[in-house]
């Protein structure tokens, strides 16, 4: 009975060690230590960079050539864009594109995400799916996982009165599916 007791926790602790290796997707609790960006039930998911990204960010950091290493990359902008409203349903068809298509840094979990939204909202999960959320686009960005690529929006994305969360999504996805808060009204 211990023997087999034994081998249980070593096949969980394998199993876990060996997940660990090959997912590159680290959930967090909390992904930015700001009071008003809350993520309580850890819905937003952020890729890590690959080791060998990591490697050469790191050799930089040992030689003193961070600042020539950022000079020589893309940099991003702050954009002074207004605020625009998306339904529930057009925002998880983006984050599912941001996520699926592009592997952008920056997307939600759906499952947890809805729940919290729910949490937050003190409304069911049918309805909040017949919600809008505010979307305010913050500065371009052109990095994924360490690595150069096409150039892209993070955004705050506004869910209840108090919360928000940060996203990544591709202009187009922006300018298909949000709505000016002027027309919204």
């Amino acid at each position: 009975m211990k023997s087999n007791m034994k081998k249980r926790k070593q096949a969980k602790a394998n199993a876990r060690k060996r997940a660990k290796a090959s997912n590159k997707v680290k959930l967090v609790r909390k992904a930015i230590p700001v009071s008003s960006i809350a993520d309580p039930e850890g819905f937003e998911r952020v890729t890590e960079p690959n080791k060998k990204n990591q490697a050469r960010y790191m050799k930089a950091v040992m030689n003193g050539t961070v600042a020539e290493l950022e000079a020589s990359l893309p940099q991003s902008e702050m954009l002074d864009a207004e605020p625009a409203l998306m339904t529930m349903k057009d925002f998880l068809k983006v984050n599912d594109n941001s996520y699926r298509k592009h592997h952008f840094n920056r997307t939600l979990i759906e499952s947890k995400f809805l729940k919290e939204v729910a949490r937050a909202n003190k409304c069911s999960l049918e309805t909040v799916l017949n919600i809008n959320v505010i979307v305010k686009p913050v500065v371009t960005h052109s990095f994924r996982q360490m690595m150069v690529c096409e150039k892209h929006i993070r955004a705050f994305v506004q869910y209840s009165e108090n919360d928000k969360a940060i996203v990544d999504m591709t202009f187009e996805d922006y300018e298909i599916f949000s709505v000016s808060l002027d027309m919204a009204a």
